[in-house]
């Protein structure tokens, strides 16, 4: 941390050692300052701010992560971080539980790419969290469908099957 406030030489390669150990500790606080230290040296650097938004909402700062979220919409153009970021604002709105706003954000990266895996479990989790119940076992059947990954998979074969009486797999 000395470096970071003392040697603007090296401050920037610091804050990415830093980010690196936050990481392996799994620190979400300590990763949203990191960011936002690798921001200071790289303000225009949309994957920096996709991922202290990613790290915001994991640390329950979803007001700030949303900032961060729609910088990214503002200044990127490459599909993969828009649906990216859709969707972690959809997950976001969740969270805030505002169902319209997570529901108009997943449907976003699914106007870019109908077969987003990850769109369709995220509305599929936003359906069952308004109680529709019948939506969201669809959505969730579509995401496992569209060869949704890892422990997200797991999860909505889980779900389909407790509450959708469905076999997914």
């Amino acid at each position: 941390n000395w470096v970071t406030e003392n040697d603007e030489e090296n401050r920037c390669t610091a804050f990415q050692l830093l980010a690196d150990i936050a990481l392996v500790e799994d620190n979400k606080e300590d990763l949203v300052t990191t960011y936002t230290g690798m921001l200071e040296c790289n303000p225009e650097n949309t994957l920096l701010h996709y991922s202290r938004g990613y790290y915001r909402s994991e640390a329950g700062q979803y007001n700030e992560a949303l900032e961060d979220f729609q910088a990214v919409l503002k200044d990127s153009d490459m599909n993969p971080i828009l649906m990216a970021t859709h969707n972690r604002m959809g997950w976001v709105y969740l969270q805030m539980k505002e169902h319209d706003k997570a529901i108009m954000a997943v449907g976003e990266t699914l106007a870019i790419n109908v077969l987003n895996a990850q769109a369709y479990y995220m509305q599929g989790l936003i359906y069952l969290d308004q109680g529709l119940t019948q939506k969201g076992c669809e959505a969730l059947r579509k995401a496992v469908i569209y060869d949704l990954k890892g422990e997200e998979r797991a999860d909505a074969i889980q779900k389909a099957k407790e509450i959708c009486e469905m076999e997914l797999d």
